[in-house]
């Protein structure tokens, strides 16, 4: 049915858009508050942190014939989640500790409802429904990069203390969307599985995660501190709102058509392809000179971020039995969170200490990694079928 397909995009379109709002602006709003780069570092890498310890421990309980079902879960920590970013704009000017507490869990609890959010798309297929994920994924970015442009405008002429009262309006009609979403449980019953046993199920996917934990330190690397990387390049916040619109923008034609790309080449391959995709935005963001060279380089997220993102999903789904879904989109976004914890710690520590050269080789060094890890690992997994 078209119109699922409809009202997944529109959830999709206003829970990543607060990926843009309380994350792509963390530093701009931080940084007007008096933190340091280093405070804002520590504080993402322990909200990404705590994401990763509850991603799989949530997933395995969603995954219990009993327990309730993702809309569920997810109503809840959106519940939670208006309720920590309401303090966010209480707490300026009186108690810088309780400022950054609550700006960090509002992160923490936007990363935890990542598996959650896809769970919705997938299960709803597994259960028999027509839901393009490529395409509401594609509408997540789009909404990104309308809401990047307007932040952008908005804080470089009005200041920056409208951005946690704009988070808390994009979940409250997150809320209404998601309420009557016809989402049912599967009723399949799962066996209660320890974390080693599920990942021995499943050899291949260790290689995934280890991969993707390398990419997406890359990636964490660039876009947590895009505000410093284009201040850098000679821009200022609208350049911000600007470089991340240009992103999100460029993964549209992947998300909408991913399911036709499946057709002429396996998720798998698609993987490898984002991988050094991945890896030439990083060696194209250390060597431009200037903002306008930087723009161009954004849309490099076509052929990484944007492929990873929706082959993941597929790959995932097509390895897995029905009872390890949530599970497997659970570690799945666990391990891209490490990957974030060690980025954010180190990335801002790195910006006070060397700078933004510094960064960025850093930023170079993980994609490598991880591109020749996925390369190696899809590659084994070919050979050995495993």
């Amino acid at each position: 049915m078209l119109h699922l397909t409809v009202h997944y995009s529109v959830i999709m379109g206003f829970y990543w858009s607060n990926f843009t709002i309380l994350y792509s602006y963390a530093s701009v709003y931080l940084l007007e508050q008096g933190f340091r780069n280093t405070d804002i570092g520590l504080m993402t890498a322990l909200a990404a942190l705590l994401s990763a310890v509850f991603q799989p421990i949530l997933g395995a309980y969603a995954d219990r014939p009993r327990s309730p079902s993702v809309k569920v879960l997810f109503l809840i920590l959106t519940g939670l989640f208006l309720g920590v970013t309401a303090v966010i704009p209480l707490a300026v000017g009186k108690s810088p500790l309780i400022l950054i507490t609550a700006y960090g869990a509002a992160l923490m609890l936007m990363q935890t409802m990542t598996p959650l959010s896809n769970a919705l798309g997938t299960l709803s297929v597994g259960a028999g429904h027509y839901v393009n994920f490529g395409i509401a994924r594609g509408i997540g970015s789009l909404s990104c990069a309308v809401i990047s442009l307007i932040m952008g405008r908005i804080s470089s002429t009005h200041g920056v203390s409208f951005i946690p009262v704009t988070a808390i309006i994009a979940y409250l009609i997150l809320v209404l969307c998601v309420l009557p979403f016809p989402f049912r449980k599967n009723a399949v019953t799962a066996p209660r599985e320890k974390g080693g046993s599920f990942l021995r199920k499943y050899p291949s996917f260790v290689i995934l995660l280890v991969s993707a934990c390398c990419l997406y330190s890359s990636h964490i690397l660039l876009t947590n501190y895009t505000f410093q990387i284009v201040s850098f390049k000679g821009g200022d916040s609208e350049s911000l709102g600007i470089a991340v619109a240009i992103a999100a923008l460029s993964e549209l034609p992947i998300m909408f058509g991913f399911t036709r790309l499946l057709k002429r080449m396996s998720a798998e391959k698609w993987l490898v392809l984002s991988g050094f995709a991945f890896l030439a935005k990083c060696v194209a963001t250390l060597l431009v000179p200037d903002v306008l060279s930087y723009y161009f380089v954004q849309t490099l997220q076509l052929l990484g971020y944007a492929v990873i993102t929706v082959a993941s999903v597929y790959y995932i789904a097509g390895i897995m039995e029905p009872q390890d879904a949530v599970k497997g989109q659970a570690f799945f976004t666990m391990t891209n969170t490490a990957g974030a914890v060690l980025a954010s710690a180190l990335g801002g520590w790195m910006l006070d200490a060397h700078g933004v050269t510094a960064l960025l080789v850093t930023a170079t060094v993980f994609a490598g990694a991880g591109a020749v890890i996925m390369c190696l690992g899809i590659r084994r997994r070919s050979s050995s079928g495993a």
